[in-house]
């Protein structure tokens, strides 16, 4: 099936006196079947940018009358450009609104893209707007799509190590070794309960615990 390739590719690494002449067969038509359906991009889903864009170019208010005082207190921020949504910022230029699916994807690109950076949700929120782009729900998806990046989880600094290596503590066999605390003051219980005496095995991590109103040495003893 690769003849004709493997003649060209031949043919191409010999000398001009013995170039051989390699049959090129020309398709008139494509040689797979092409589907003639055009697939819809862009989709006409309800997202949080519809209600503002149908007040802003059409005028369509709720029927609540609460709702529509809130409508036209948000869409006063928002401005349409080349029917093209933006938010009016405070203090920059305005910012172009995105639907989820665009948001995720220009959060993929400035995460993960040609030019993109690993960072934490709240950074790459924060580039996000910078490079003027605004979505509903821009820090919660840029959290979210941080914490399931692999190369995130695999390669960010573990910034919580302890200083040095830790030695445990562990009885030779159960119930060898205790450890007795006593919990600060609590929201007042049932009998002015305030105070928690607990005892903890080492070995087995078992806990036992009792609430006083006064921790003395005589609720201690009785304790133990």
């Amino acid at each position: 099936m690769n003849s004709q390739a493997d003649r060209l590719a031949h043919a191409t690494s010999t000398s001009v006196e013995d170039m051989r002449v390699a049959p090129v067969e020309l398709l008139l038509n494509p040689s797979i079947p092409i589907d003639p359906r055009v697939m819809q991009i862009d989709s006409e889903e309800e997202t949080w940018m519809t209600r503002i864009m149908n007040y802003l170019t059409k005028g369509i208010q709720p029927d609540d009358p609460i709702e529509v005082r809130k409508l036209r207190i948000k869409a006063a921020r928002y401005a349409i450009i080349d029917d093209t949504l933006f938010l009016k910022s405070f203090s920059g230029p305005y910012l172009r609104c995105l639907d989820p699916h665009k948001a995720e994807w220009v959060i993929k690109e400035i995460h993960q893209g040609t030019c993109g950076n690993h960072m934490g949700g709240r950074s790459l929120a924060h580039k996000a707007l910078t490079q003027g782009y605004f979505g509903s729900y821009m820090a919660r998806d840029a959290e979210q799509f941080s914490r399931k990046c692999d190369k995130c989880q695999r390669h960010a600094p573990f910034i919580r190590q302890p200083a040095e290596e830790l030695n445990p503590v562990v009885g030779p066999w159960l119930f060898a070794r205790w450890g007795m605390d006593i919990v600060e003051p609590l929201p007042t219980a049932v009998g002015s309960k305030k105070f928690v005496l607990l005892a903890t095995d080492y070995f087995t991590k078992w806990v036992e615990g009792k609430a006083y109103k006064m921790v003395t040495q005589t609720n201690v003893v009785r304790f133990v």
